[in-house]
């Protein structure tokens, strides 16, 4: 049994079977300093829409991104 069947519980092939499972494990990622405020936007209505694990932007956009995902089913925004 390898640590990550360990750590997730599941079958790496089940997961592989289901794509929302496997959005589950990505952190949704913009850090390129030109973003603007739309591509944030856009980046966490993405990361809701198929269910990602958290997004990680810039620290200037943290407090925009942390409320555009305010209840929804991510985990974090870092």
């Amino acid at each position: 049994m390898s640590v990550n069947t360990l750590i997730m519980g599941r079958d790496p092939a089940t997961l592989l079977r289901d794509w929302r499972s496997v959005a589950s494990l990505i952190d949704h990622t913009l850090l390129n300093p030109a973003a603007t405020n739309r591509d944030i936007i856009t980046l966490c209505g993405e990361a809701k829409r198929y269910g990602f694990h958290s997004v990680m932007v810039n620290p200037a956009y943290l407090t925009l991104a942390a409320s555009q995902v305010h209840g929804s089913q991510l985990r974090s925004v870092r």
